[in-house]
């Protein structure tokens, strides 16, 4: 029994050295099929840049990829392609993607309203409400403020489904048991890279995540790395990955999903 177990026990180990150093090699791949689509694209093989980069988000999903990509579908004349693409990019924190979709994508619809929700002018207005949205990838995204510029509703989608942002007219998501064991979960859990520690880096991981009806986390991605910590980029990526479920957002006491975005912080003590 004894030593079926050891070798259970040894299976399973060997089973996530590969599942680990799979990861890592899978990073630096997506790196590699990047940096060869950028030589592409300057050498104006759009097509061959397009599968390199096709083949770099497949391996690991970057703001920065998506956009080179839709740069590249722009070459390529296929519009729908690369609007997908600077959305995508946007939603990933790419900062020029938004500008880029406003301008070849979206059709932008800004209406001033009263306290009834009233079409008025902007002289009396006490809502501002955005609408944005393009045909090509059926995308939408809505956004609500006050006279004084705060945000009071906003959310975005695909088709039917609708990721709510943070906003004064809907409850947020929480941690159980709230910010303190939030807090607690992180300085628990968080496994400080010994990479990191050698080289005595530190900083600031922006993870953004989504909370699901059910309070699951999902679609879990690195939008602001450590440029200088890949390990630190992983590592806040498993640890948000890992949290437990969450109480779901809700609007009118009806649960809806949910974007959030958290900084994991890298600091030496």
């Amino acid at each position: 029994m004894k030593t079926s177990a050891f070798k259970s026990i040894s299976s399973l180990v060997i089973f996530f050295i590969v599942l680990i150093n799979n990861a890592d090699g899978q990073s630096e791949k997506s790196i590699e099929f990047y940096n060869s689509g950028k030589e592409a694209f300057k050498k104006n093989k759009f097509k061959s840049a397009d599968s390199l980069f096709t083949l770099s988000i497949g391996l690991n999903a970057q703001a920065n990829t998506y956009f080179d990509r839709a740069l590249c579908r722009q070459k390529l004349k296929d519009k729908k392609g690369a609007c997908s693409d600077f959305w995508s990019a946007f939603n990933l924190g790419h900062s020029e993607a938004k500008v880029y979709f406003n301008e070849d994508c979206a059709v932008m619809d800004t209406l001033f309203k009263d306290a009834r929700l009233v079409k008025t002018d902007t002289n009396s207005y006490v809502y501002k409400e955005i609408t944005e949205t393009c045909q090509s990838i059926k995308s939408f995204d809505y956004a609500r403020y006050n006279k004084k510029g705060e945000l009071l509703l906003s959310y975005y989608g695909i088709d039917k489904d609708t990721i709510y942002r943070p906003g004064r007219e809907i409850t947020l998501a929480t941690f159980p048991g709230g910010s303190s064991e939030y807090k607690k979960y992180l300085n628990e859990k968080l496994v400080y890279p010994n990479s990191a520690i050698e080289k005595k880096l530190k900083g600031k991981v922006w993870i953004s995540f989504i909370v699901a009806k059910d309070g699951r986390i999902e679609k879990v991605i690195v939008f602001k790395p450590m440029r200088d910590c890949e390990d630190c980029n992983k590592e806040a990526l498993r640890l948000i990955s890992e949290m437990p479920t969450w109480t779901p957002a809700t609007r009118n006491n009806k649960a809806i999903k949910n974007n959030l975005r958290v900084a994991v912080d890298f600091k030496l003590k």
